[in-house]
């Protein structure tokens, strides 16, 4: 029998916003528990869109090279950045560590290619021969 995927949630608004922080986080631990994973941590904050300075996904990304967790789950890929540099920066740590993104609110296919990183995380994994950072088939 396959161990259930360990995952680690993450809810983000631009602004403080304790009552929509509320709401992201309850309708991913929902998601969590009706796909039948293993909560591994749930991580939140407010941080401008701009600004690269993200303590609690760098906090994530180092629970997933560990090996404490095999993804990271958030409502919509623009929660990790909505500037494609440093959303394919982002995903390219995902990819080495060789965990996936879990997108609860949003198709994640429309969100990397719409966002112009769908082809390139595509290329580098055919040359690095490295897993896709996102999981085919999970809708919610």
């Amino acid at each position: 029998m396959n161990k259930p995927m360990r995952v680690v949630v993450y809810a983000r608004t631009e602004q403080p916003q304790a009552e929509e922080l509320v709401r992201q986080m309850f309708d991913l631990l929902k998601f969590v528990t009706a796909n039948g994973y293993t909560l591994a941590g749930n991580l939140q904050e407010s941080t401008g869109d701009q600004s690269a300075n993200r303590p609690r996904l760098l906090e994530i990304l180092e629970y997933l090279r560990s090996g404490k967790a095999d993804a990271i789950v958030v409502q919509k890929l623009p929660r990790i950045s909505t500037d494609p540099e440093q959303l394919y920066c982002y995903l390219c740590d995902l990819q080495d560590a060789r965990a996936k993104v879990l997108t609860t609110d949003s198709d994640i296919h429309e969100d990397l290619f719409h966002k112009g990183v769908g082809n390139q995380l595509l290329s580098r994994a055919a040359r690095h021969a490295l897993p896709l950072p996102w999981e085919e088939g999970v809708r919610k």
